[in-house]
Parts: C-alpha cells; sequence; structure tokens
C-alpha cells in the first residue's frame, strides 16, 4: 500500500485528508511544528502532502528547492490560485487550492504516484556539486597566502566557524571548500538565514529526518547570510541548532556574513548565544582591492582556467600587461577579459 505523509498546520486539514484518502493509501499525519519527524514515518513515504501557510506561499523559490531535495512526489496545499500560479509545476510536484475538491485531490495524488516509479529510492543521494573539486579556492591567488595557510587549517578542524568578508570576497565558495573534506562521508544541510521563518526550518528538519539516525554519519550545517536574519529568525536558528545538536554526536557548524557580527553582538543587535556558538574560530577574507598585487596572479590563474574549459592552447599573458599600470583594482580585470578575447 502506498505510503503518504501529510504535513498541515490544521488538524482538520490533516484529518480530512485522512478521511478521504485513508482507504486507499497509508496515511501518516504530523503537525509542521513537531520536535522530529520519525524514521518510519518517512523512510518508506511515497508522496508528501504539505500545507503552505500564507507567509510561506510567498517563497515560492524556498518551496521548490525543498521539493527538489526530496526523493518522493510532493503535493503543495496552497490557500489560493495566485500562489498555486506562483509555484512552478514540475514532473514530481503539484499544487492543489484550498478548499479542495475531493476528486481534484484523488486525481492529483494519482498522478504524481504514477509518476514516482521513475524516482530515486529515498535517501541521501550525493548532488553534482557536493563532488566538485573545490581546492582551487583555498588556494592563492584566490586568497592571500596568509588567508590561505589559515583555512586549510581550519579545514582539518571540526569546530564552528565563521566565515566573514565583504560582498564579493567569496565566502560562500570558500565554506562549500572548507567542508569538502567531509561531505562524501556526511550529511550537508544548508541554511539560509535571510529565508528563515518556522516553516522554512520544519522544511530543514525534514530533510534531516530523511537521512535516518543522525549517529551513523556526521552532519555539517552550513548557513550562509547571517548577518541578513532578524532578531526572529536569529532566535529561531538557535533553537533549531540545540534540537539538532541534541541528536546528532557529530555536527559542524560553517557559516558565513558579511558584517561584523562581533560589533553587533555589542550593539546588542545580535544575539550572544548564536554568535559564540557559531564563531569559535573566525576567518576574515580581504576584498581584491586589499590584496592588488594578487591581480596578475589571479589574471594569468582565469586565463588558463578558461583555456582548458574551451579546449584552447594555454593562454599567457604578455609581460607588458603584467606591467600594465592599469591593474590598480578589481575591475582592471577587463583588460586580461580583452587580452583573452583577442588572442583565442
Amino acid at each position: 500500500m502506498k505510503r503518504i505523509l501529510v504535513i498541515d498546520e490544521s488538524e482538520v486539514v490533516r484529518e480530512t485528508l485522512a478521511l478521504i484518502l485513508g482507504s486507499e493509501f497509508a496515511i501518516v499525519k504530523r503537525p509542521p511544528h513537531a520536535t522530529e519527524f520519525p524514521v518510519a514515518d518517512i523512510r518508506q513515504v511515497d508522496l508528501l502532502i504539505f500545507g503552505v501557510t500564507p507567509q510561506l506561499g510567498s517563497e515560492t523559490a524556498s518551496l521548490l528547492r525543498f521539493a527538489a531535495r526530496l526523493p518522493f512526489a510532493v503535493l503543495f496545499l496552497v490557500e489560493s490560485k495566485s500562489i498555486a500560479r506562483a509555484i512552478e509545476t514540475k514532473a514530481d510536484v503539484a499544487c492543489l487550492t484550498k478548499p479542495f475538491n475531493p476528486y481534484e485531490l484523488h486525481e492529483k495524488v494519482g498522478q504524481l504516484l504514477a509518476r514516482r516509479a521513475g524516482f530515486p529510492a529515498t535517501g541521501y543521494v550525493k548532488r553534482e556539486h557536493e563532488a566538485q573539486d573545490f581546492s582551487p579556492y583555498l588556494e592563492f591567488p584566490f586568497l592571500s597566502r596568509s588567508v590561505a595557510t589559515m583555512a586549510r587549517r581550519f579545514a582539518a578542524a571540526p569546530l564552528p566557524l565563521l566565515i566573514t568578508g565583504e560582498t564579493g570576497c567569496g565566502q560562500d565558495r570558500v565554506a562549500s571548500a572548507i567542508s569538502g573534506p567531509d561531505q562524501v562521508s556526511s550529511l550537508r544541510l544548508s541554511i539560509n538565514a535571510a529565508e528563515v521563518s518556522e516553516e522554512y526550518l520544519v522544511q530543514k528538519k525534514l530533510e534531516l529526518s530523511l537521512h535516518g539516525d543522525f549517529n551513523a554519519a556526521p552532519i555539517t550545517v552550513t548557513i550562509e547570510n547571517l548577518d541578513k536574519g532578524s532578531p526572529a529568525s536569529q532566535s529561531l536558528i538557535l533553537r533549531f541548532l540545540e534540537e539538532v545538536s541534541d541528536r546528532s554526536a557529530v555536527l559542524r557548524y560553517v557559516t558565513t556574513a558579511n558584517a561584523d557580527l562581533l560589533e553587533r553582538v555589542y550593539r546588542g543587535d545580535f544575539l550572544e548565544a548564536l554568535y559564540y556558538k557559531l564563531a569559535i574560530l573566525t576567518l576574515k577574507l580581504s576584498p581584491l582591492r586589499e590584496r592588488r598585487d594578487d591581480i596578475p596572479a589571479l589574471a594569468e590563474w582565469l586565463a588558463r582556467d578558461y583555456g582548458k574549459k574551451l579546449k584552447l592552447t594555454e593562454p599567457s599573458l604578455s609581460s607588458k600587461l603584467m606591467r600594465n599600470q592599469q591593474f590598480r583594482g578589481p575591475d582592471d580585470l577587463g583588460v586580461a577579459q580583452v587580452y583573452f578575447a583577442k588572442n583565442r
């Protein structure tokens, strides 16, 4: 018998769905704010029916990313037709507007389950981007030599790490590189602090629950845009991390931010407990304008890298270009780009 997991904040909706579908399917009902989703409830799930609140309905991109990570079909219950139209319908995702017609519900469920046969089995599937080699981002010239050395040391230390720097310094890439060596054997969970809400963290909790016993493998939690989280979201993140740490024996945090969070702690604008939980180690990335001597080396690296991608003979930048006084800041990498285009 096919197994359907129903998650909705309304008990009436959960019971109604169970009443309509219960004669044909095994129905498991859960409120969205349950402290955990038992493994037995989700390991053999064929379809998730997820109630979308009006607040979460405006975050369509987040909903689609959530659905894309799940190894089973998803039916979103939405509050209005406008929200349903805003959510892109994919082969494994559909929407149903409340109040729903039982016949339309059966039709949607039948269509999604029919497509289910081609889906991968439930379990953690390593995504393509996780198999990439991020080591160049820990090497000069993407980072200064001193920062690259520190980054490699931090990569080997399983302690909470906060990576800060201005926009464009490559925090996300460095975070991926630092957590990269453990990607094969560990579970990665990504959180965007700018999008955090109770419903958003329910999705993350469900993602973790898909992988069963957390003690079986280490977990790396990456949190991006921490400085963009509201005071309310900061409290939600702290509570979520405490729940995860209670269930995992091996846990690592890698966090990125653009602002100086310690300064915000002193001003009372950032939650002190969250900062000290995530910033045992800190790594500050310098903007390229503060290390202009690195620009020629970076230009050469980019020319070689794109030469390989375009299957060209290895390009080289002339000594005249490398001495050119136009190399005065990040924007002047355009000089190298023009040179490269002319010498293809």
